[in-house]
């Protein structure tokens, strides 16, 4: 019973969250600060960025560096090459998707040959990168926004890459799936309301 009532209150505040996981709203970005807090706070890309570390670190081996390094790339390479294009078709559609992958991935520990999985992060990474792209050009520092965002999701996925590692030693398995699954029913969520 207890375990009932603690997912319905799990998935309750998913619901309430979910409209506040649409950064993009073209906002006033400027400078390092901007890029940092942007990451931070925009929970639909700090949502995406947590499952694809913890995805990268229950994986283990190679592939628990190479995610996110091509999360990266192919975000910041996104970026800067949509920079001036003042809106991407269905990226908030896209967002939501990645949250429902990443975390359907992180959750089942889901094995991918190594291009496959690459391919995915830096499908959805580039997304992100093109909503991103918005704020940039909008920057007066563009490499500063740039540096911000690119270290914030260094930092988070630096996190949640451990917590997977710890998670593949058998220490909060539960715990790191519930986690994931639940950021997979955020993506949902928001991809039920986009």
């Amino acid at each position: 019973m207890k375990n009932k009532l603690f997912k319905l209150g799990g998935l309750t505040l998913l619901a309430l969250i979910a409209p506040l996981a649409e950064a993009h709203t073209g906002h006033d970005a400027s400078g390092f600060m901007a890029g940092l807090l942007h990451t931070l706070l925009g929970i639909d890309h700090l949502l995406a960025i947590l499952a694809a570390g913890i995805w990268a670190g229950r994986l283990g081996k190679q592939t628990t560096w190479r995610v996110p390094l091509a999360y990266m790339l192919a975000m910041s390479v996104a970026m800067v090459a949509l920079v001036g294009i003042s809106s991407v078709p269905y990226v908030e559609t896209g967002t939501a998707l990645s949250l429902l992958l990443f975390g359907l991935l992180a959750a089942a520990s889901t094995r991918l040959s190594s291009p496959a999985g690459l391919m995915i992060i830096s499908v959805f990474a580039a997304i992100h990168g093109a909503a991103h792209s918005v704020e940039l050009a909008s920057t007066l520092s563009p490499l500063a926004y740039l540096s911000g965002i690119v270290m914030a999701t260094a930092l988070l996925q630096a996190v949640a890459i451990t917590v997977g590692v710890i998670n593949r030693y058998g220490v909060t398995r539960h715990i790191v799936t519930m986690v994931a699954a639940a950021i997979a029913a955020a993506g949902g969520t928001l991809l039920l309301a986009s």
